[in-house]
């Protein structure tokens, strides 16, 4: 508690004679995810329904998507978990934005490439040998065409 000034210990309303901490809210500058789809309203649908709490909470949310397509998400009766437009500042179309990671029932990990990254993240070094190669002076286009391009993903 020393290094958190901020949080408070009270009794549990619920359990006479035992203490809890309260923890104030976070409130993050800018949240991002990569999620499936959204509609040409700003709607999202969202890989799981954590991502809707984070873009509640953060004061920017942006949502880069596997595709924008021209219906009503809302209105979607296959469901999944929908982030409503008013949550959502900007929304940005990357096919195959999530890589190394998957992206369920698109494609899946590249593990390899995984591999390969948390190798060089171990060291300071080695991840800023890793930027400079796959990210930094890099468009996401020259990124997919080193790491074997969508085709690899199909």
């Amino acid at each position: 508690m020393k290094l958190h000034q901020n949080w408070k210990v009270i009794e549990d309303p619920y359990n006479e004679g035992e203490d809890i901490v309260l923890v104030p809210a976070t409130k993050p500058d800018i949240g991002i995810i990569h999620a499936k789809k959204a509609d040409k309203w700003g709607n999202v649908l969202a890989p799981g329904y954590e991502d809707r709490m984070v873009a509640q909470a953060s004061e920017v949310f942006i949502a880069t998507v596997e595709e924008i397509v021209d219906y009503n998400l809302m209105d979607d009766p296959r469901g999944g978990y929908p982030i409503p437009w008013a949550f959502v500042s900007r929304v940005v179309l990357v096919p195959h934005g999530a890589h190394p990671a998957g992206m369920e029932d698109l494609y899946d990990i590249d593990d390899e490439h995984f591999a390969e990254y948390v190798k060089a993240a171990k060291t300071e070094e080695g991840f800023e040998a890793y930027l400079d190669r796959f990210v930094r002076g890099h468009t996401e286009e020259e990124y997919q065409v080193m790491v074997g391009g969508l085709v690899a993903a199909t």
